[in-house]
C-alpha cells in the first residue's frame, strides 16, 4: 500500500520479492514518486496495513505496521514502527488484532483495529498511548465487543479471500473512534456493512448499524471507511442488490454527517462487475481497497475486472477542492469565487505549484546548495522570489530555468534542467551569494530572459530552475549547483 507523511515523501510498503512467508519491504521517495529509495526491509506478515502519523506532533511522521500473525515473521509479534522516516524498523511487538487498519488520534495516540484470531466473532480495537513515543517500546490495551456477525471469509463474492478489511478511524473533529467490516450477518442476510463507535477512546462501543439499506438477500462484501477533515464519514462496498448473482455486483457508497447515527441513501457510482474473472488463477479479488476523504469528496484505490481481468482502479467520488475551502470547485468557478480563465474546470488559483527535484553535490561550505521559491507563482501577483542556500560565502552564480528535467553532469554538480526543452535561459541578474552563502533574486515576470526567445513566464506554463554558482575552493572545475525546482504558474 501508498502511504505519504505531512512534508510530501512517499513510502510504499509491499510484499518482498522472494523473502518468503509473506515479509515487506518498505520503498521511500522524496520526489513525488519519480525516483525511490532501495527497500527497508520491514518484517511484515500477510494482510499487512502501514499508517504514516500525520498529526503535527512529536509523533509525526513515524510509520506503524502491522500484520496477520497466520502468515509472518514473528508469531504473535505483528506490529512494527520507524520512528526515523522508514530507515529502519524496530523489533516487531505483540498486537492482538488481525485483519485490520490503523488510525490516530489527534494527540497521537494510535488504535489497531481486527478480528481475534481465534474468534472471528469478536471484534477488537488495540490502543496505544506510548507509540508516539520514541524512546518507548509500543504497548496496548483491547476492548473486544461485537459487530453484528462474523468476518466473512471464503464467501461466495470472494471464494479464496476475506469480505474484506476491518476499517478503524477516528474522527478529527472529536475524537470519536469509528469501526466498520462487511459482515456475515447473525440474521437471514448473507453479508452486510456493519459500524460501531466508541466515545471513549475505544474503551466501549455502540450496537452495530447496519449501513446498506436494502432488503436481505444481496452480497455487501469489502466494505472500506475513511473519515473527512470535517467530520464526515465515507463508506464504499461492493453490492449484488441490482443483480441477484454473487458474483456481479456494483460499487456503493453511502455517508453520515452525525458520527454514523444515520446514513445518506445508498447510491450505486460503477457500472457492474464480475468478481469470479481471473479464475482459475486467481479465485479471489485482492484484499485491500483503500479510502481517503476530504472536505468535499474522496479518493478511492479498489480492485476490479472492467478489463476483462483484476486490475486496480482510481475513482473519485464527489467534487474536487483544490483551494481548500470546503466547497467544490465546479461550484467555486460556477458562482464566481474562482476563476477558470482557460476553461479546464480547474480553479485558475490551483494550477500554480512546486515539485523539488534532481540531486545536488557537497560543495566547499560544506552543504549541499539547495533552491527554494517565496511568494506567489501568480504571474499577475508579481511576487516570486528565488532563494539559493548551502553556497559558498561571498561567490557569484546565475538562476537559470528551462522547460524540461534532467541530471547531467555538469562542473562539480549536476544539470538538473533540460537544455534542449526548449533551452536554458539565463536570469537577468548575475548574483552573489553573502557570508552565510545564501542568495536571492526577485522575479520581473514583464522582464524577458537575457536569451531572447521563448522564455518568458506565462499563466499555466511551467519552468524548471536551478542556480549555477562559482566555487574556488571546491572540485577541479570550481563551479556547481543547486538541486532544482518545478513551478508551474498561474494568472
Amino acid at each position: 500500500m501508498l502511504e505519504a507523511d505531512s512534508h510530501g515523501t512517499f513510502y510504499y510498503n509491499s510484499l518482498a520479492v522472494g523473502g518468503g512467508n509473506f515479509l515487506t519491504d518498505v520503498f521511500r521517495s522524496r520526489d513525488g514518486g519519480r525516483t525511490w529509495d532501495a527497500p527497508v526491509a520491514a518484517f511484515g506478515g500477510d494482510k499487512a496495513w502501514m499508517l504514516v502519523d500525520k498529526t503535527g506532533g512529536p509523533s509525526d511522521g513515524h510509520l506503524y505496521n502491522a500484520w496477520s500473525s497466520f502468515a509472518g515473521c514473528c508469531g504473535p509479534n505483528t506490529f512494527t514502527r520507524s520512528t526515523d522516516g522508514g530507515a529502519t524498523y524496530e523489533t516487531p511487538v505483540p498486537v492482538q488484532p488481525i485483519f485490520g487498519t490503523l488510525a490516530t488520534a489527534l494527540d497521537g495516540t494510535l488504535y489497531v483495529g481486527g478480528v481475534d484470531p481465534t474468534d472471528f466473532t469478536r471484534f477488537l480495537v488495540a490502543r496505544s498511548t506510548n507509540a508516539r513515543d520514541p524512546l518507548a517500546t509500543p504497548t496496548f490495551t483491547t476492548a473486544s465487543f461485537p459487530l453484528g456477525g462474523s468476518l466473512a471469509f471464503q464467501e461466495p463474492p470472494n471464494p479464496g479471500g476475506l469480505g474484506g478489511q476491518i476499517h478503524v478511524a477516528v474522527n478529527p473533529c472529536n475524537d470519536e473512534v469509528y469501526i466498520l467490516a462487511s459482515l456475515v450477518s447473525f440474521g437471514a442476510d448473507p453479508l452486510d456493512v456493519f459500524f460501531a463507535r466508541s466515545s471513549d477512546g475505544g474503551a466501549t462501543w455502540s450496537p452495530p448499524i447496519r449501513v446498506n439499506d436494502d432488503a436481505i438477500g444481496a452480497y455487501q462484501w469489502f466494505g472500506t471507511m475513511s473519515v473527512a477533515p470535517n467530520g464526515r464519514i465515507d463508506v464504499v462496498w461492493n453490492d449484488t442488490r441490482n443483480t441477484g448473482q454473487a458474483n456481479l455486483c456494483e460499487l456503493f457508497r453511502s455517508s453520515s454527517i452525525d458520527g454514523g447515527l444515520t446514513w445518506s441513501p445508498n447510491e450505486a457510482i460503477s457500472p457492474v462487475w464480475d468478481s469470479y474473472l481471473g479464475w482459475p488463477n486467481q479465485d479471489k479479488v485482492g484484499d485491500y481497497y483503500q479510502l481517503i476523504s476530504d472536505q468535499v469528496g474522496a479518493h478511492l484505490a479498489w480492485a476490479s475486472t472492467f478489463n476483462g481481468e483484476q486490475d486496480v482502479y482510481y475513482t473519485r467520488i464527489g467534487d474536487y477542492d483544490c483551494n481548500g475551502n470546503g466547497t467544490g470547485d465546479a461550484t467555486d468557478i460556477a458562482g464566481g469565487t474562482s476563476l477558470d480563465t482557460n476553461t479546464n474546470g480547474i480553479p485558475d488559483e490551483c494550477e500554480c505549484f512546486a515539485s523539488r527535484y534532481c540531486t545536488s553535490t557537497v560543495n566547499s561550505s560544506g552543504q549541499a546548495a539547495r533552491i527554494d521559491h517565496f511568494g506567489s507563482l501568480s504571474v499577475g501577483a508579481a511576487g516570486l522570489t528565488l532563494l539559493g542556500s548551502g553556497c559558498p560565502a561571498g561567490q557569484f552564480g546565475i538562476f537559470f530555468d528551462g522547460g524540461g528535467r534532467d541530471q547531467t553532469p555538469l562542473g562539480d554538480g549536476f544539470l538538473c534542467v533540460d537544455a534542449s526543452s526548449p533551452s536554458l535561459f539565463r536570469l537577468p541578474t548575475i548574483v552573489q551569494t553573502d557570508g552565510s552563502g545564501n542568495t536571492a533574486l526577485a522575479i520581473d515576470f514583464t522582464a524577458p530572459p537575457v536569451d531572447a526567445g521563448p522564455g518568458q513566464i506565462t499563466a499555466f506554463s511551467t519552468w524548471n530552475f536551478q542556480l549555477w554558482f562559482r566555487d574556488p575552493q571546491g572540485g577541479p572545475t570550481r563551479t556547481n549547483l543547486s538541486d532544482a525546482i518545478e513551478l508551474t504558474f498561474c494568472p
